[in-house]
């Protein structure tokens, strides 16, 4: 689950999606609302990690670095 931290959706109402759903993953970007259109090179690298079961600690660096 991808959020930006002004979305209208809750940080907190996201968590108890994720808790729910065995293998979600939640990443929230700080300072966004439109976060798919803001950073797609973020969410595409967040997409693709996630799809392949890696970590996305190192796409998150080469990313945001």
């Amino acid at each position: 689950m991808l959020q930006g931290d002004r979305d209208e959706v809750t940080v907190e109402h996201s968590l108890a999606v994720v808790a729910a759903l065995p293998e979600a993953r939640l990443a929230v970007q700080p300072g966004t609302h439109t976060l798919p259109l803001e950073r797609p090179e973020l969410v595409s690298s967040l997409i693709l990690s996630f799809l392949r079961g890696a970590d996305p600690a190192p796409d998150w660096n080469a990313v945001t670095g």
